[in-house]
This record gives structure tokens, C-alpha cells and sequence, in this order.
């Protein structure tokens, strides 16, 4: 029996693999000045980046295709997608409707689509609980059940230094974008019940920014559970927010990850993602 761990690239994960268990990346795009850049293997960061700073133009990102996932799903018996939130991307719902395409071909394949109603690590706690649920040979129907009720146990904060790509999609406000900007603010937001952002807090500097988030992250409940931290080019910023955490939770279990270009996209160069368990 072949199984797949499938998720979109919102889940900043290129690898082949996910606790040994097999990964596809299915890559949204971004548009800028006309130039497609599909969120893959193949992808310059650096570069992606300097198109971002560089553009005049107003950018704009794509989901994947249904061809794209009916091509992920070949040859498996059972499909676990975990997609980006349908909150802020027609991705689940391309994905939901070329998993109802697969089964009429298929209608032996079992197929689960978890809309994480989040991003980044968020999604990838997600992934990486399927996988080690399909490590403890757990049945289909044992995984769907756990991975919903661990669903519940997530939570994401997250710092943004630049919130123009946010804006210019329509995902916040753009006098908001506009006035962060201006005034040097560095915006601390949060990801809703229904999977969009809110902005909760804002500080001048970054080092303002670490006891709010932290703050932020105990009023949603953490108690120094795992913790997964990704960020755009900024590792060192990035391991400050974790220290921040273990001078009060010193038994925290952190692990660090750079965005691929989605995320990249939206959180901006600077950008850092805290996805944690409640």
C-alpha cells in the first residue's frame, strides 16, 4: 500500500520525505513583473527576494492547479493533503475538488484534505503528526481522528517588519501596511479560528517585539510545548524570539526552518512564522 503525506508549499517543506514517510510539495506561484515563479525545489530565495524589493508593480500569487494535484495523488492508496488556509487561498478548494475528480476514477483510493486554516510551520506540525501517526501503522480513519483533534492543540503568532505584499492582496488593511511602514513598526499578529490574520500587537524594534509575542503565545495558551520557528533571512532574530521563550519555558522543544517563496512572499524579508502547541 502506497501512502502520501501531499502539501502545498505554504508548508515552507521541499523535502521527499517527512519522518521517512513519503512527500510531495505542491508549489503555489508568485507573479512578479510578469514572471512566474513556482514555489519548488528550483527556486532561488535570494533572488525571489530582490524581485520583491525591486518590483514597481502590484504582485499577486496563484494556487495550485487541479492538474498539479491530480499529478501528486498518482499511484497512491492513500492521500493525506494538508493545504494552506482556505481563509486566504482557493488552494483547498482546487485541492478538494481534484480529490473528488481522483476518487471517481479511483473510488478505492482514500483521500483526507486538512485545511489547516494557517501557514507555514503550522501546516508542518500538521504533516509531520500524520507522519508519525502513519509510523505507529495507524489506520486511515486513526489518523484523520488524531490530526483533527491535534488540529486543535495549534496555534501561530508571528512578526512581520513589512506588510506591503499583505496589503496589495487584500489579506490586511492598506492604510495599516502604509502607517507600519512609515512610523518603522514591526507588526505582531496572530492567525484566527477562522484562518485569517489579525493584527494584535505592534513595537519599534524588534527587540519590543520578543516579550510581546511571547505574551501573546501564553494568552493562546502555550506552556512550553514544541515549538517550530521559520523564518525569511532571519535565523538570528529568529533564535532571539527562541531564547525569549526558554527564559521562561527552558524545557521547550524549538526547531528552526527558512520559508520557501510563499511564505516569503507574505511574511516579507525579516519575517518570522512561530507555530506552537498549545
Amino acid at each position: 500500500m502506497i501512502k502520501k503525506i501531499i502539501t502545498d508549499s505554504g508548508a515552507n517543506i521541499l523535502s521527499s520525505t517527512i519522518l521517512g514517510q513519503k512527500h510531495i510539495n505542491v508549489p503555489l506561484s508568485i507573479i512578479i513583473d510578469n514572471n512566474i515563479w513556482l514555489d519548488d525545489n528550483n527556486i532561488n530565495i535570494d533572488n525571489f527576494i530582490q524581485a520583491i524589493i525591486n518590483t514597481k508593480q502590484k504582485t499577486s500569487t496563484a494556487c495550485p492547479s487541479i492538474a498539479s494535484w491530480l499529478q501528486a495523488f498518482a499511484g497512491a492508496d492513500e492521500i493525506y493533503v494538508v493545504t494552506i488556509t482556505s481563509g486566504l487561498s482557493a488552494t483547498y478548494d482546487s485541492a478538494i475538488q481534484a480529490a473528488n475528480l481522483y476518487k471517481e476514477k479511483y473510488p478505492h483510493v482514500k483521500i483526507e484534505i486538512f485545511d489547516s486554516l494557517s501557514a507555514g510551520p503550522q501546516m508542518r506540525m500538521i504533516a509531520e503528526r500524520i507522519a508519525q501517526d502513519l509510523n505507529k501503522n495507524m489506520t486511515f480513519d486513526e489518523v484523520i481522528e488524531d490530526v483533527k483533534q491535534y488540529q486543535q492543540t495549534l496555534q501561530m503568532v508571528f512578526i512581520l517588519k513589512d506588510m506591503k505584499n499583505l496589503a496589495n492582496n487584500g489579506r490586511i488593511n492598506p492604510t495599516i501596511a502604509k502607517l507600519s511602514k512609515l512610523v518603522n513598526l514591526n507588526i505582531i499578529g496572530t492567525v484566527t479560528d477562522a484562518g485569517t490574520f489579525a493584527l494584535i500587537s505592534k513595537a519599534r524594534g524588534m527587540k519590543k517585539c520578543y516579550p510581546k509575542l511571547l505574551q501573546a503565545m501564553i494568552d493562546q495558551g502555550y506552556n512550553g510545548g514544541k515549538v517550530e520557528i521559520d523564518h525569511v533571512n532571519n535565523l538570528s532574530e529568529a533564535q532571539l524570539v527562541a531564547s525569549t521563550i526558554t527564559s521562561t519555558f527552558p524545557n521547550a522543544d524549538i526547531s528552526f526552518s527558512l520559508c520557501t517563496a510563499l511564505c516569503t512572499f507574505y511574511a516579507e524579508n525579516g519575517g518570522i512564522l512561530v507555530s506552537f502547541e498549545k
